[in-house]
């Protein structure tokens, strides 16, 4: 693995366009292109604030990912690398294109804080970047389980 580092200000560039795409994989490709960035980066979180919460955090964490299960899919296809420490965060994620066809779900799993590569809540959705390797005991969970 090539050992570099993202100069601070084009790191916060490419936060910025990650959070902004609907899809992130139209500007990045590939989710190894976007785990690249990240394992790259120079912080693992982007204010003081973020940090603070970030340190609150327990040792292993329980994160939570909405997504659309497309017809004939599974969801150990693609986990994904954005989650959420929030349940009913991942639960609007599930549902904003269901338009669009499938099934909303949510998956839940198990992950160490020392694996998280990135650690945002400036936008209040508690996201964690993570490299779906490192993740422990993703399931599906029931949607009725959340509340509103």
């Amino acid at each position: 693995m090539i050992n570099y580092k993202i100069k601070h200000d084009d790191f916060l560039n490419l936060i910025e366009l990650y959070q902004e795409s609907e899809n992130p994989l139209n500007e990045f490709e590939t989710w190894d292109n976007v785990l690249t960035i990240f394992k790259h980066a120079p912080l693992t979180c982007i204010s003081k604030d973020c940090n603070n919460k970030f340190k609150e955090l327990p040792e292993k964490i329980t994160i939570y990912r909405g997504i659309l299960l497309k017809e004939n899919s599974d969801f150990d296809i693609d986990v994904g690398v954005s989650w959420t420490t929030d349940s009913k965060i991942a639960k609007m994620f599930a549902y904003r294109f269901l338009r669009l066809g499938g099934e909303a779900c949510i998956l839940k799993a198990e992950a160490r804080k020392k694996d998280v590569l990135f650690y945002n809540d400036e936008r209040e959705e508690r996201e964690i970047i993570i490299d779906p390797i490192n993740l422990e005991n993703i399931h599906r969970i029931n949607l009725v389980e959340i509340n509103n």
